[in-house]
């Protein structure tokens, strides 16, 4: 068994990246519970750890600690109670890209430090899921060479397609300098609003785009609620804080969507 790697990715802030990474992997556990899956945090701001209740500060090692070689990944994994083991991170990541760039003896394979480290569990999972950081780095480029596959996750607003753009001239670099077989699963609206009619418009703009370059949409967009923060606050995945939320079945619709389950 090799895990299939999924990284969740997009180069901007604020639309529900970790959300999705945290819900779609615990809903698939439920949905299944044979499967053995994995969420890794390559972003600096370490919400992995507190969607789980993990407090990211008081982490002896964390996923830059592998990165930089001084441990392996078995040694940081946390099994949480929900189905999904996480592999946590904190600030010291934002250290990442100055450590692997001023030490090219050290890391003579620049964007392969991850996909090197991830050997030493990607027989032990089905899913891993990668949460990226919110901007076009070297951590991002990673997670990405890394990846079979990567999911992007927009906030149906102005400007939102050119940064659609943006990530998917990064991904189309990847595929050119180190990972010629990552294919895009689709692109899925978050935070829709019921009453924003921009979303809509915006969502329709996105979808003929996405069709002109043969990347798929999801039909299931996630709404925006505030009980997810409050989740994240608790640190329960919104999937267990309150599953009747509209939000929280439209995660499960989801991961039923990207997973082809009835």
């Amino acid at each position: 068994m090799s895990a299939l790697i999924i990284s969740i990715s997009s180069q901007k802030g604020g639309v529900s990246k970790t959300t999705t990474s945290i819900n779609v992997s615990v809903a698939l556990a439920e949905l299944n519970r044979k499967l053995k899956i994995a969420v890794v945090d390559l972003d600096p701001q370490g919400h992995v750890a507190a969607s789980f209740a993990y407090n990211k500060s008081t982490l002896k090692k964390t996923i830059y600690d592998v990165l930089i070689g001084d441990i392996s990944m078995r040694k940081i994994g946390i099994r949480t109670k929900y189905g999904v083991d996480i592999f946590p991170s904190n600030t010291e990541l934002a250290n990442l890209d100055v450590d692997i760039t001023n030490n090219p003896e050290v890391f003579p394979n620049p964007l392969h430090v991850l996909h090197k480290a991830l050997d030493d569990i990607r027989e032990m999972y089905d899913y891993i899921f990668i949460d990226c950081p919110p901007s076009l780095t070297i951590a991002t480029k990673n997670a990405l060479t890394a990846s079979n596959e990567v999911i992007i996750p927009i906030k149906c607003e102005h400007l939102s397609i050119d940064g659609l753009v943006d990530l998917l001239k990064t991904i189309n670099d990847v595929q050119k300098e180190a990972n010629p077989n990552l294919k895009i699963k689709g692109v899925v609206a978050t935070m829709m609003s019921s009453r924003g009619h921009l979303n809509g418009i915006v969502l329709q703009e996105t979808k003929v785009y996405c069709e002109k370059l043969g990347i798929h949409v999801f039909l299931n967009t996630v709404r925006n609620s505030v009980r997810i923060a409050s989740a994240v606050g608790e640190g329960i995945p919104a999937i267990h804080f309150d599953r009747r939320n509209d939000a929280v079945q439209d995660y499960v619709k989801l991961t039923k969507e990207i997973f082809n389950y009835e």
